[in-house]
């Protein structure tokens, strides 16, 4: 009896140490698929993700090994596709995402209406050295609006590093280039740009007209020129803010603002820390073509004025407040 008992348990281990490693053979197989299987999966997320469409997704290296521009490209075809009209106005479904990784862009990305762009936080755009174009312009031959670049990403060309004596580059952040049409209701928010050559660049051409771009939150690191204006007579430049944006001027800068046209312009809290290292550098050349341009706050309003427009107010005081009242200069 006992004999048969012993036998009884010793097939009971037997089976039971069978279907174990069967079990432990399928999980281990599982985790051996997750790691050596199709690894794109993980390198290159799905186009939708919970935040906005990853450029990965597309075909982006998040290394910088090859240019991410025409990944980017086929994402703002990708989310204009589904774009739906409202009353006969499309709107907006979505965004173009660079995540974490550095992003090679060679060329101009070209942005039209109703298309966003988000870098994030652990994300760089990398241009190449020496590069001399643009890196995102807004335009359209039929009109842009509802436009956003934004995020707390970092936009830095190749091979630099260093503090306010590395030179700027000759590259464009960003260009509203508006040619016998229209830009207007574009937002830029956020981000951290070094070394420059210009941080934003408005040109109005013809007939063209640049009204309600808005600026705001942005750090702008040694640029050689924060904004610059091109506009012929028959072009508005008008109704566009700049909100809370910080300069770090270097050996290279020249400029804050830069021939100044057009109506209505509002400077709230702009500030070119250091525009000392460069004597002769202007914080603003306002041309008399310019109408009511008020600049309240920062330290833009600390340094050289050539001409000031018609109707312009310059409150040159430090300090604003949380409740957006200006506060005394100490």
């Amino acid at each position: 009896m006992v004999l048969r008992r012993f036998w009884f348990f010793l097939a009971l281990i037997t089976v039971w140490s069978t279907s174990m490693g069967l079990v432990g053979g399928y999980a281990f197989a599982q985790i051996g698929s997750d790691i050596s299987g199709d690894r794109r999966s993980t390198e290159y997320p799905s186009a939708e993700g919970a935040t906005g469409t990853d450029i990965r997704a597309f075909g982006a290296a998040p290394d910088g090994s090859v240019s991410s521009v025409p990944a980017v490209r086929r994402a703002l075809t990708h989310i204009e596709a589904q774009q739906r009209s409202v009353d006969g106005t499309p709107e907006l479904v979505g965004e173009v995402v660079f995540a974490a990784g550095d992003y090679l862009i060679d060329s101009p990305i070209e942005l039209g209406a109703y298309q966003s762009v988000r870098i994030e936080a652990d994300a760089r755009v990398v241009v190449p050295a020496g590069y001399s174009g643009v890196v995102f312009r807004v335009a359209s031959e039929d009109g842009v609006r509802a436009t956003t670049v934004h995020g707390r990403g970092h936009v830095i060309e190749a091979g630099k590093s260093g503090g306010h004596r590395t030179r700027p580059g000759q590259w464009t952040f960003i260009e509203f280039d508006a040619r016998n049409s229209g830009v207007s209701s574009v937002d830029v928010d956020g981000l951290s740009v070094w070394w420059p050559g210009t941080f934003a660049r408005y040109t109005a051409r013809g007939q063209g007209w640049i009204n309600g771009v808005r600026v705001s939150g942005t750090h702008v690191y040694y640029p050689g020129v924060l904004l610059d204006i091109t506009a012929s007579e028959a072009s508005r430049v008008n109704y566009n803010t700049w909100t809370g944006v910080r300069t770090q001027a270097g050996a290279g800068t020249r400029f804050g603002i830069r021939n100044l046209v057009g109506r209505s312009w509002s400077f709230q809290d702009v500030v070119v820390w250091d525009l000392y290292h460069n004597p002769s550098a202007s914080s603003a050349v306002i041309t008399r073509r310019a109408e009511g341009t008020v600049i309240l706050g920062g330290n833009v309003t600390r340094q050289n004025y050539r001409d000031l427009g018609v109707d312009t107010v310059v409150t040159d005081r430090w300090n604003v407040d949380r409740a957006g009242a200006l506060s005394p200069e100490g």
